[in-house]
């Protein structure tokens, strides 16, 4: 034990005496939570002085709080000696910074507790942190810089019907703007690896700054649904669909059709069945329409894009509306052209009414939709130059 170690009790009559002499003074601030320092001073005696972190400069002392944060530690003591400015006001403002303006500080910290001195030539800060996340959330927060990592990443959660994760980036990859739309629009471009699209709940630490976490939250509606098993119940059913169509037919328009028609053999529309009966059933997803038997325009147009994924047919999910409701349909490229596709409306009232459709016939029958976020759909292709290839029996 050194000397310090073993008188450290007498200390703070000693500096009472040096500030007496005009040398020194303690410094509070509005931070700092007082408390009797020969108590403090007790509680450290025994600390092995491996444990001090020695500071000299305001960016040390800033970094040496924020790595207690980091390492989830509760109690420390940093020296700052032989130190290059103002000990007792960089204190307070570097606890402040870092629970406020850090991402770490801001995400996991939910106040600090400290108290400082200064003995002899040097000053030791005391510190006590009280986190509002646990040591195995800050832990496994994950840290990325890189928009396709970060991508990778988000995936991977929503494969695994994760309910929380944390990310530490850039404020243009930690942000509501970038998850959600990269969610989403996954989402929508792979019906078969994701099988429905969860609430998000996404919250910043800190407000601002070139770093922040996005803790985002996960809510996947029946907790007891086993995601990964109906996910290979409609890749099963899909892949068996998309066989019996591509034996019928090398052409895209035909087999594109054949999609239609089978879409209207399997699924019943939402509207047309008691609600009673649409029990655990997910009817805005291809799990509704090609599992469930049940669907809205929404399932019917992720089935379609799901089977024409599996047949190499360029295919997309369009949202919009129709009559001034939400309402969903498909984009698909047949021979370098692309056109409009509703396969719901395809079962509603007839494949031709709804299929191979150009931007301005859409709009003739009410549809709406953001134009600059899907190709232009010019192609004059239309269903009779493909419906003397098909029998009564395959297009129903």
């Amino acid at each position: 034990m050194t000397f310090l170690q073993k008188y450290r009790g007498l200390l703070p009559l000693l500096a009472l005496l040096l500030a007496l002499c005009g040398c020194s003074s303690f410094l509070d601030s509005e931070y700092e939570q007082i408390s009797d320092h020969d108590a403090v001073a007790s509680d450290n005696d025994d600390e092995d002085e491996s444990d001090v972190v020695t500071v000299s400069t305001y960016t040390g002392l800033k970094n040496a709080i924020l790595t207690m944060v980091k390492n989830g530690k509760e109690t420390g003591t940093i020296r700052l000696q032989n130190y290059d400015g103002e000990p007792a006001e960089d204190i307070s403002k570097a606890i402040s910074e870092v629970g406020q303006s850090t991402p770490f500080g801001a995400y996991a910290v939910d106040y600090f507790d400290h108290d400082k001195a200064q003995i002899l030539s040097y000053y030791e800060l005391y510190l006590t942190i009280n986190y509002k996340r646990t040591a195995k959330q800050i832990g496994n927060i994950i840290s990325t810089y890189s928009t396709t990592q970060a991508e990778e990443i988000l995936r991977e959660a929503v494969s695994e019907s994760d309910t929380y994760l944390a990310i530490l980036s850039s404020s243009g990859i930690a942000s509501e703007s970038f998850i959600y739309e990269y969610l989403e629009g996954y989402y929508y471009e792979n019906p078969l690896q994701m099988l429905l699209l969860p609430e998000i709940s996404i919250n910043i630490y800190p407000e601002s700054g070139s770093q922040r976490i996005a803790e985002i939250e996960f809510t996947y509606g029946d907790s007891a649904v086993d995601i990964s098993d109906m996910l290979e119940e409609l890749n099963a059913r899909a892949e068996s669909l998309s066989e019996e169509t591509k034996a019928m037919s090398t052409s895209e328009g035909v087999r594109t059709i054949l999609l239609c028609a089978s879409l209207s053999e399997v699924v019943v529309p939402e509207s047309e069945v008691n609600s009673e009966e649409q029990t655990n059933i997910i009817t805005n997803t291809a799990y509704g329409a090609l599992v469930g038997g049940v669907s809205d325009s929404e399932g019917y147009a992720m089935a379609f894009k799901a089977l024409c994924d599996l047949m190499d047919i360029e295919c997309y999910v369009v949202a919009g509306q129709l009559a001034e409701q939400s309402h969903f349909w498909n984009i698909v490229n047949i021979d370098g052209s692309y056109y409009h596709v509703d396969p719901i409306m395809c079962d509603v009232n007839g494949i031709e009414t709804a299929f191979l459709l150009s931007d301005s016939a859409m709009l003739g029958e009410e549809y709406k939709w953001n134009t600059e976020n899907y190709v232009l759909c010019e192609g004059t292709l239309t269903y009779y130059d493909f419906a003397g290839f098909l029998t009564d029996e395959s297009t129903r």
